[in-house]
Formats: structure tokens, sequence, C-alpha cells
């Protein structure tokens, strides 16, 4: 890939990763409010890069 966008002087700046989940599951408000909680917890901590889930 790299060597074709080089072929075409094509200046890439940032590349990043997404994930997209294929399946989504909906929470209720007390739910959702619970597992934010969680992810931010999880955030928090210095060893955690990212936090995926699939919350719709």
């Amino acid at each position: 890939m790299q060597a074709a966008m080089e072929e075409r002087k094509i200046n890439v700046v940032e590349t990043s990763k997404i994930y997209l989940p294929t399946t989504t599951k909906e929470l209720t408000a007390e739910q959702e409010a619970e597992v934010m909680a969680m992810i931010e917890k999880m955030e928090e901590d210095d060893d955690v890069v990212a936090v995926y889930h699939n919350i719709a």
C-alpha cells in the first residue's frame, strides 16, 4: 500500500485504524450509564490505549 501511494506521489499525513461493530447492542439509560462509567474507569488506566464497544 505504501509503495503504491509513493508511486502516485500521495503524501500520507496520518493513519489510524477504526473498528466498526458488525452487531450493536441497545441499552437502557441506566445500563448505558453503568457501562459508560466503567469505560471511563478503564480509560483512566495508563496501560489502556483504547476502549471499543458496540453500544448503539
